[in-house]
């Protein structure tokens, strides 16, 4: 039987006193588990930063639960940022 593989959602980024804070959240490969958020203790001074940083991060962490290596890749064309069904 194959291990389920873990994912990520990455939140909106939000502004905090003129700078930017974001977080994500891990989802499991299994149905009815819920995800677990986490949330990024840093400030960003711009909103694509925050976005880029937790995705940085997301993927390692990801990848280390599937015990994989993050490869870092950018999102499909099917990954819209922030869509109702996307990753980002």
């Amino acid at each position: 039987m194959e291990k389920a593989k873990w994912d990520f959602q990455i939140e909106r980024p939000f502004q905090d006193d003129g700078h930017w804070r974001i977080g994500y959240t891990l989802i499991p490969g299994t149905d009815g588990t819920a995800g677990e958020r986490i949330a990024i203790e840093e400030r960003y001074p711009s909103a694509q930063i925050a976005i880029d940083e937790a995705t940085r991060l997301a993927q390692i962490h990801v990848a280390d639960l599937n015990g994989d290596t993050a490869a870092f890749e950018k999102p499909s064309d099917e990954e819209v940022p922030f869509g109702k069904h996307s990753r980002f």
